[in-house]
């Protein structure tokens, strides 16, 4: 248990990036077989990878697996190697940030377009 709380980030990301791969093989499905269009998969499909791409950086880098460029940080004395840091683990934060906040309107226009495209046909 205190494992899998430990990798939390982890699997979280994993999930999001199994929901966006099974959203998109069943909207293909339902578009080509059925002639039906999932109007809010694509959304959430994004939605997922682009949580799922920041959450697996996130983690990378907490487990030192992200690829960085720290050529000129390294040639640092040792406190302004930590204050690098923290500016940016913040600029980090700060970007995800953005992330998290639904884009109402582009969600309301897609779930009220599909009653009229009913309408047309």
């Amino acid at each position: 248990m205190k494992n899998a709380l430990k990798n939390l980030d982890a699997y979280i990301a994993g999930a999001m990036m199994i929901v966006t791969i099974v959203l998109v093989i069943v909207n293909v499905i339902t578009r080509k077989l059925f002639n039906y269009i999932i109007i809010w998969s694509e959304e959430i499909a994004t939605s997922c990878f682009v949580y799922s791409v920041f959450i697996g950086a996130a983690y990378a880098y907490r487990k030192h697996q992200h690829v960085g460029v720290d050529l000129l940080v390294e040639r640092l004395p040792a406190g302004a190697r930590r204050v690098d840091h923290k500016a940016a683990v913040l600029r980090g934060q700060h970007g995800a940030g953005h992330r998290l906040r639904p884009d109402d309107d582009l969600l309301a226009r897609h779930f009220h377009q599909r009653p009229q495209e009913r309408q047309q046909t």
